[in-house]
């Protein structure tokens, strides 16, 4: 029987959700402070506004456009499908960089990044799933001009492998 270890969800990466909470946040607790302190104009207080709504306004975009690029195409089926065993792994977890996962399945290069907002973010800690050469996998991803988005990993038991 196999097992699904990762699937894309309606929600994405819960980062990206909460730096709009932390800066709505902040928004709030910034008004409440500054309409209490005389010391700070009134123009100060708009511009520190105007800034806190546009960085939650680029973020709120920057969700929604890769809600429409990946998970839509995605629940529509224009995802490639492709199964074989994990070739090439490379990971540097620890790294001061973030995690990011590079390996081959049936050919097709794939590189992850914790960065990843819609797609297989790698970091073993928030569920990364891969673990090195090979484990038998059926991933769907979209193939994108940058990168190829994994959007789904289904781990392939024994009595499910193709053979020739």
């Amino acid at each position: 029987m196999n097992r699904i270890l990762y699937e894309v969800s309606f929600v994405g990466n819960i980062q990206r959700w909460l730096v709009m909470i932390f800066g709505i946040s902040i928004l709030v607790v910034g008004g409440v402070i500054q309409k209490k302190n005389d010391k700070i104009k009134e123009e100060e207080r708009i511009g520190v506004t105007i800034v806190m709504i546009a960085v939650i306004a680029v973020n709120a975009i920057g969700v929604v456009v890769g809600w429409m690029g990946t998970l839509i195409p995605y629940k529509n089926g224009h995802y490639v499908e492709i199964e074989g065993v994990v070739q090439d792994y490379h990971s540097n977890l620890g790294s001061t960089r973030g995690t990011i996962e590079s390996f081959t399945l049936d050919g097709v290069k794939f590189e992850c990044s914790d960065g990843n907002i819609w797609g297989y973010a790698p970091n073993r800690k928030n569920g990364g799933v891969i673990f090195g050469n090979g484990q038998h996998l059926r991933i769907r991803y979209l193939p994108k001009s940058s990168e190829n988005t994994i959007v789904y990993i289904e781990q392939m038991m024994p009595e499910e492998w193709e053979t020739d």
